[in-house]
């Protein structure tokens, strides 16, 4: 009942029921008023419990604002991971949201027009146009072998200046040169002696040959430099033997496809030597960069060709400088196979492993207590950020974290092209 309706019978009483007794009339009042409170009491309750029914309702929909919120993030990243590319660069758009110094240029680009708008043009002159930002050529390393070309003035030219003309120095310029491979053979002539005497035909006793010269691989038809060019070609380059085998041809060398083939077996029975000197200068070195990746091996014994192999990678960086590189194959990808390959280094290494997230890289650092710490690795952290990125608006949390992770990295490959401790 609402409170107008209580004074409408009030009034309604008043003019036309009121009695006439005194204490009569006292008790209608009081009645009156205990009544209107009562009223009052359970409207003042019925507005609270709309109070409180209108803050839960207000809770659900915020709460309901925040799912859909989610759905959507996560809609945009399915339909990103579905149909968008699967690579982690940001586009020009985002990038330029957040790039800090492309910004404070363009803002300084904003002042100069305006000032040279300000600024009165001079009579006989056309308007100054903005200075396009060239780009920059990165000058040759040094290391690379340097040529003196002399560019001499022509005969005629130099007669018809006479002698008051003076040669002070020289205008350089550099352009990037290459000599194209050159086969050669190598004749190896030992020095042969014969003993003086008066026998006319010597024993073999009689005779002295000088010994040979060692070689990487004796009795073989190539020398070192041909096995790093066919190594590297095959292994850094991706140059597959077949075709290794037809450049050969080309220049007229007749090596066997199959010969070729079996040079990195050869090549790894001599260089088995080396192992226990490798996994002994890992164990001096103070930071290992650990990896792997997937590898597929043909004719493998009892293996099918379609079957996963891996390759493990250890990175060794050593105090003052320098690093060692040392691959293993191994057709598993578990704890076992990476503590049967670093087994002989764990015994003496105490540094820092540096690993992505494969567990058992996590298990290695535990197991060794040697191992100082195991730090992350930025490149696969990234991508986490970048996922959560595609589902996000520009402004959000991830954006800022991987323009950090940009800054990091520009950092570190400064840092990288002045020092070789990296």
């Amino acid at each position: 009942m609402r409170v107008s309706d209580t004074i409408g019978r009030m009034s309604f009483t008043a003019n036309n029921e009121l009695p006439n007794d005194i204490d009569q009339l006292k008790k209608l009042i009081l009645s009156q008023q205990q009544l209107l409170s009562s009223q009052l009491e359970a409207h003042n309750k019925e507005i609270e419990q709309r109070d409180k029914q209108l803050e839960l309702r207000d809770i659900k929909i915020a709460k309901r604002d925040e799912l859909i919120a989610d759905l959507e993030e996560r809609l945009a990243l399915l339909l990103a991971k579905r149909f968008g590319r699967s690579s982690e660069k940001l586009n020009d758009k985002q990038m330029r949201l957040f790039d800090e110094t492309e910004l404070e240029q363009a803002i300084a680009a904003l002042k100069k027009e305006l000032q040279a708008e300000a600024e009165p043009e001079e009579e006989g002159k056309s308007k100054r146009k903005a200075n396009k930002s060239q780009p920059k050529r990165e000058p040759l390393p040094d290391k690379l072998r340097r040529i003196d070309i002399i560019v001499y003035v022509d005969e005629d030219e130099k007669a018809h200046m006479g002698e008051d003309w003076e040669m002070i120095g020289y205008e350089g310029s550099e352009q990037l040169a290459v000599r194209d491979r050159e086969y050669f053979v190598k004749r190896y002539r030992r020095c042969k002696y014969v003993r003086k005497q008066g026998e006319p035909e010597p024993t073999e006793h009689d005779i002295k040959v000088a010994e040979p010269t060692p070689v990487i691989l004796p009795r073989s038809l190539v020398d070192a430099t041909v096995l790093a060019k066919i190594i590297t070609g095959k292994f850094v380059d991706g140059l597959s033997f077949y075709r290794e085998h037809k450049v050969l041809q080309r220049e007229g060398i007749d090596i066997g496809y199959s010969t070729l083939c079996h040079y990195p077996i050869q090549l790894y029975e001599r260089m088995e030597l080396f192992r226990e000197v490798l996994y002994e200068e890992l164990g001096k070195a103070i930071r290992w960069h650990l990896d792997e990746t997937t590898l597929q091996v043909l004719k493998e014994p009892d293996r099918a060709a379609s079957t996963k192999s891996y390759m493990w990678c250890n990175r060794a960086l050593f105090d003052g400088g320098g690093e060692l590189m040392m691959f293993h194959y191994n057709p598993r990808r578990n704890y076992e196979a990476l503590q049967e390959w670093l087994s002989p280094a764990l015994t003496t290494f105490s540094g820092v492993v540096v690993s992505d997230e494969h567990k058992p890289y996590a298990r290695l650092a535990r197991e060794y207590s040697q191992i100082a710490a195991r730090g992350g690795c930025w490149s696969h952290a990234r991508r986490k950020f970048s996922d959560a990125m595609k589902g996000r608006r520009h402004g959000s949390e991830a954006h800022l974290i991987l323009k950090d992770i940009a800054t990091l990295f520009r950092l570190n490959k400064s840092h990288c092209s002045q020092s070789a401790f990296c």
